[in-house]
């Protein structure tokens, strides 16, 4: 590669001769990689060979066969026995990395003979790799990807005009747009969709429903509903949809309520439309800004949302490789001076959100309410291409922006002024949700992206700052006589009152001053109605809840423990523990609660009130805790952790307890599936039918020939079969069509119940082939088959020949029923010797994997304690169709060494049909002294 002449990079043709596309095996790759060198907004990031190293492990997640070593300066690849080393040089600039990296593609192509698809998911996925470790935001979107994005931006597309959601495993309107095509054409919400045209909507993925409803202005839908228990066809003609940003309402007292869903190219217009019809009514008296639950959108709508709201100051400030710019305030601000502004924000708020929610603070303007933001201070930009016909986007990062002061957001989001905690009580006496704060910590950007390669540049979390902690009780608000909709809502309840409380004071200080007063009286009151609910649902335990109090003293408060039961729990069964709080001081102490912690989420986050302790006085609780029934055998540690009071940085008290679950004994399903096209066949029966989607009764016809042709209707029989050691609880057979208008299914899911060892369950599902369906095609479906209560599962795309009738044998034979072995059935995996605590950490895993015919692969894979992002590939075994005697079993063996905490052990091993078996194990590592 010759790079002694670099491109003047604003000359796209220039850039385009010297990436030489057209004669690339990989073009994306190159095209992605010359885009972000030439604009992404911190250049200081490019670190290459940390990059391809991360390229190669996304590698290693899409070819279960392929490894990679990084060392200093190169990259040894292994591809089955195949080995190739490839140089890393130190130096490279962005591009040269990405075409080292374009030399494994062509390797691994190579060795495996791939094309088509296949070829372009290695790219995608490599390509996602090399970009992980710059930021979250810097990725390859897919078309539906891409397509989805340009909805949000514009807000417009050529539609129906309804929102739908999955339910009864069918579409389901749950909203019709006022004016739309749908309403036009006499659609209602509720309505169920049956078919679009033609296209049955049986366990239609909600994503496939909407592209069939969408398309070009003009064009016209035909489509099938049951309301109630009539059926209607409505034929609809397609028209823009417009998705608005914006809704106003006038409070009492004159305050102005925007709700502000996402920016879009309109919505700085709509604002100040808005402001001043409403202004025109009568003056204003405040402002509340809901932007909770908004993701972001346009950057230019949200400084145009505030240049109606200040006068002066930067709007934002944009950092990018070309260094500082900002955006100076528009003489054109449409609220008064004196008018307080409040921002209602939320973990959901984003992106253009967070930059109006900031401004207001940081521009003098008014207070913030909520909860802190996501966390999302980078602009995007998006670049199209369409390398192999398909149109997919490259969005890139090319801009950190920040509020007025210079102040970021990226993994930081926006602090309120008065907190919003919602409090939840259960009717568990004592279990409540109150201080957990991680419940809303999971939703932000610095959680999400904590594990991934770029949280190395996210900056420190920052103080918390003088925030106000308003926890309200959650309950139902009715409406007094003319209180518009939007107060059933406690937050804007809560936010209305707090604009009203704050009457003339515009600036940030008279503000903030008047919050201090009017947020003193509605937690008191809250404080009080959380009291009362206590009492009212728990009894004696909420009446002694007592009143906030100083700190107690460091000591004062004790914890204890213990597992009430003996031995290991079985998944799914209830164990006990009893946790005791003793007060050691000689004064009260109030509020206090435990909240647990633990590696396994169903016993994470439990918060438990104790309320108020007198000098010497012991309280104790006993906790049912389950673990799911689907779950292996484990050791894991659970601590609990006791406050009193506001939260702290560290417990008053802190134990743990250890606990041992045992697993189920667990079932084994395998299938078998064959053609019913004979009326007079002893069939297995159908689920019963249903009036509400039926559309005429369900009559067998066919050839009897055990294979399907064009305007047949036939049963797909399953027969499911249990070769474990432990009984099915909750069996079920799922079909999707992936065939479109060519097969029409009329049901989606056969429901077999309990299947006890070595037996079996029949049922069938009827299928109409469409009378165009093309001789020598197929019919294509996603077969499901699991136990919906111990989550095992076999999942195949099945593809049934259409073909000429009476020409050979049926596609499948009625399974024999003696030494029946179902067709498709996935390893069945068993560890040997396997302890499940490991001081230490260092041990070496075995077992092996079986199937009645083949067991073509295996590969093994450890998450640590940190979760998912840390899974990794630490052996695969491989076994030709000529190598083995006994190909119905393959042993594995590897040396492992696992992190302090639970490690969850993951085989997963596939037939010869690409059918998979998987079985977990878990491995507890004690921590060590020193670790301590």
């Amino acid at each position: 590669m010759d790079t002694a002449a670099k491109p003047d990079p604003n000359d796209p043709a220039a850039i385009e001769a010297w990436m030489h596309l057209e004669t690339r095996d990989f073009p994306l790759l190159i095209w992605a990689a010359q885009n972000i060198q030439v604009d992404y907004h911190a250049p200081e990031r490019f670190d290459v060979p940390s990059q391809i190293e991360s390229a190669t492990k996304a590698l290693a997640r899409e070819l279960p066969d392929f490894f990679a070593d990084n060392g200093p300066g190169f990259v040894e690849a292994r591809l089955g026995e195949a080995r190739q080393r490839f140089e890393i040089p130190a130096g490279l600039e962005l591009r040269e990395g990405a075409e080292r990296l374009e030399a494994i593609l062509v390797w691994i192509r190579d060795q495996r003979k791939l094309e088509g698809e296949a070829l372009h998911a290695i790219e995608y996925a490599a390509l996602n790799g090399y970009l992980a470790p710059l930021d979250p935001h810097t990725v390859l979107l897919t078309p539906e990807e891409h397509a989805e994005l340009g909805v949000k931006t514009k807000g417009r597309f050529g539609g129906v005009g309804i929102r739908v959601y999955e339910g009864q495993r069918r579409i389901v309107v749950d909203e019709v747009l006022t004016d739309s095509p749908a309403q036009k054409a006499g659609m209602e919400a509720g309505d169920v969709i049956l078919k679009i045209d033609g296209q049955a909507t049986v366990n239609m993925p909600i994503i496939e429903a909407r592209e069939l409803l969408r398309g070009p202005e003009g064009t016209k839908v035909k489509v099938q509903v049951r309301r109630g228990t009539k059926k209607l066809v409505l034929e609809i003609t397609r028209g823009v949809i417009r998705i608005e940003s914006v809704e106003a309402t006038r409070l009492p007292g004159n305050v102005a309520y925007l709700k502000i869903s996402t920016f879009q190219e309109d919505t700085g217009a709509k604002v100040g439309e808005f402001l001043a019809s409403m202004g025109e009514t009568a003056p204003l008296e405040g402002l509340i800004l809901d932007l909770r639950g908004n993701s972001g959108g346009l950057l230019t709508q949200a400084t145009a949302l505030l240049d109606h709201i200040v006068a002066q100051g930067e709007l934002v400030i944009v950092r990018s490789a070309a260094g500082r710019e900002s955006q100076e305030a528009q003489a054109q601000m449409q609220l008064g001076a004196k008018v307080p502004v409040l921002a209602l924000i939320d973990e959901n708020s984003a992106s253009a959100a967070e930059i109006v929610a900031g401004g207001v603070a940081a521009l003098d303007r008014g207070v913030v309410l909520g909860r802190a933001s996501f966390g999302k201070g980078t602009v995007q930009m998006l670049r199209p291409s369409e390398p192999y016909g398909r149109e997919l986007a490259l969005k890139l990062t090319v801009a950190e922006y920040l509020v007025a002061e210079e102040t970021r957001i990226q993994s930081r989001g926006v602090r309120p002024d008065l907190r919003l905690l919602p409090a939840m009580l259960q009717e568990i006496p004592g279990v409540a949700s109150l201080y957990d704060e991680e419940r809303f910590a999971r939703a932000r950007e610095r959680a999400i992206t904590s594990q991934l390669p770029s949280a190395k540049h996210d900056p420190p979390p920052v103080p918390r700052g003088d925030t106000i902690d308003l926890r309200y009780l959650v309950r139902s608000v009715e409406l007094e006589e003319g209180e518009p909709p939007p107060l059933r809502d406690p937050e804007i309840r809560i936010a209305h009152e707090v604009v009203r409380g704050l009457a003339g004071a515009g600036a940030r200080d008279a503000a903030l001053d008047g919050l201090a007063k009017v947020g003193a009286e509605i937690v008191a009151r809250e404080d009080e109605a959380i009291g009362a609910a206590m009492a009212a649902l728990w009894g004696g335990r909420g009446e002694r809840w007592g009143r906030e109090a100083p700190a107690p003293l460091e000591g004062q408060l004790e914890l204890t423990a213990r597992r009430l039961d003996e031995g290991a729990a079985q998944a799914g069964e209830p164990f006990t523990v009893e946790v005791e709080v003793h007060n050691r001081g000689e004064t009260p102490i109030d509020r206090v609660r435990i909240i647990s912690d633990c590696g396994q989420d169903e016993l994470d986050g439990i918060e438990y009130v104790f309320g108020r302790l007198e000098p010497g006085e012991r309280k104790s609780q006993t906790l049912n805790l389950v673990m799911m029934a689907w779950h292996s055998d484990l050791h894991d540690r659970l601590r609990f952790d006791a406050y009193a009071g506001e939260p702290r940085e560290s417990p008053l008290a802190q134990v743990d307890v250890g606990f041992d679950i045992v697993a189920q004994p667990r079932p084994q399903l395998g299938y078998e599936m064959w053609i019913v096209d004979d009326p007079e066949a002893d069939a297995p029966p159908r689920p019963p039918g249903d009036p509400r989607f039926d559309d005429e009764p369900f009559v067998l016809s066919g050839n009897g020939d055990g294979r399907i042709q064009a305007g047949e209707r036939v049963l797909l029989a399953f027969e499911v079969h249990n070769r474990g050691e432990g009984p099915s609880a909750a069996s079920f057979v799922r079909v999707r069509n992936l065939s479109g208008k060519l097969a029409l299914l009329e049901e989606g899911e056969l429901s077999l119940g309990s299947i006890a060892p070595g037996k079996r369950a029949r049922g069938s599902i009827g299928l109409t082939v469409g009378p165009g369906a093309p001789e020598g095609g197929s019919l294509d479906f996603n077969l499901l088959v699991g136990d919906g209560v111990l989550r095992e599962r076999v999942d195949e795309e099945l593809s049934i020949p259409l073909a000429a009738a009476g020409e050979g044998e049926p596609w499948r034979p009625v399974p024999p029923r003696e030494d029946y072995i179902p067709r498709v059935l996935g390893p069945h995996i068993e560890f040997e010797g396997l302890s499940t605590v490991v001081p230490g950490g260092k041990l070496t895993v075995r077992g092996h994997a079986e199937h009645p015919r083949r067991v073509e692969d295996l590969v093994v894979w450890v998450q640590g304690p940190a979760g998912p992002l840390t899974d990794t590939k630490v052996a695969y075994l491989h076994q030709e169709a000529e190598a083995a005697d006994a190909q119905g079993r393959l042993d594995f063996e590897t040396a492992l060494e696992l992190e302090p905490g639970p490690n969850r052990i993951r085989v997963i091993a596939r037939d010869a049909d690409g059918i998979e078996g998987r079985a977990d194990a878990w491995v507890f590592v004690p921590e060590s002294e020193a670790q301590k």
